[in-house]
């Protein structure tokens, strides 16, 4: 959420607004810069196309989802901004985050220590089987 909230009681001020975009831009490493090799990983298990292939692929579907958000993100900020005004708009989008890193954490987070173990079985599998032993 960037700015004002009414459910938070935040005041609309230059300092408030400042310190949420701060916070945004530097979350926003954690978020855009692992989603890239994290689409090449799903692809090497479910697409099982060549390496440059695969990088070529995940690199335009990163780019096109990332894209689209860049166009309907403003188209839909600004409906909500107008029919909701400023704090109850930080509100609905701040909800919305936090509705998603629930959901993120549910679906994906809780299963991970099981994916990493089942990795690591195959991968030693591999690995033996290589090695010959």
């Amino acid at each position: 959420m960037y700015g004002p909230s009414e459910m938070l009681q935040m005041p609309t001020n230059i300092t408030v607004v400042s310190i949420a975009l701060l916070f945004g831009g530097l979350s926003s490493a954690h978020t855009i810069i692992p989603t890239l090799p994290e689409i090449v990983e799903a692809g090497k298990d479910e697409l099982h196309y060549p390496e440059d292939i695969l990088h070529d692929f995940s690199a335009g579907l990163f780019n096109m989802n990332f894209a689209i958000g860049e166009i309907l993100g403003p188209l839909i900020g600004n409906q909500l901004y107008v029919s909701y005004g400023m704090k109850q708009t930080g509100d609905v989008v701040g909800m919305s985050v936090i509705m998603f890193g629930i959901t993120y954490f549910i679906f994906c987070d809780i299963s991970m220590p099981w994916n990493r173990t089942q990795l690591t079985k195959i991968e030693e599998e591999e690995y033996l089987k290589l090695a010959g032993i």
